[in-house]
């Protein structure tokens, strides 16, 4: 198992949220190849399917509906820690 990367799970929860590679590509302004590369190296880094790979479409697996809780939770942990620094750095 390698370290997961901040940007892999925000690309894994915008093709979660997006339902599919392309429209989460579209979305992050970058291209399919880049959004496949993540989710790839994310999939390694757990170790875990995370998505359904078929021709229409790609859908979560139980596992990856599972690990999107957990990365919209860590996503929003970040969220807080960064507000967080900003009000401390406003108050000095």
């Amino acid at each position: 198992m390698g370290k997961m990367k901040l940007r892999d799970l925000r690309c894994f929860a915008t093709v979660a949220r997006e339902g599919g590679f392309e429209r989460a590509a579209r979305r992050l302004g970058t291209t399919q190849g880049t959004v496949s590369k993540r989710i790839k190296a994310l999939e390694n880094d757990l170790d875990i399917e995370l998505f359904c790979r078929e021709s229409c479409g790609s859908s979560l697996t139980p596992e990856g509906e599972l690990a999107y809780v957990y990365t919209l939770n860590i996503l929003s942990m970040e969220d807080k820690l960064l507000k967080f620094s900003e009000e401390v750095r406003e108050d000095v």
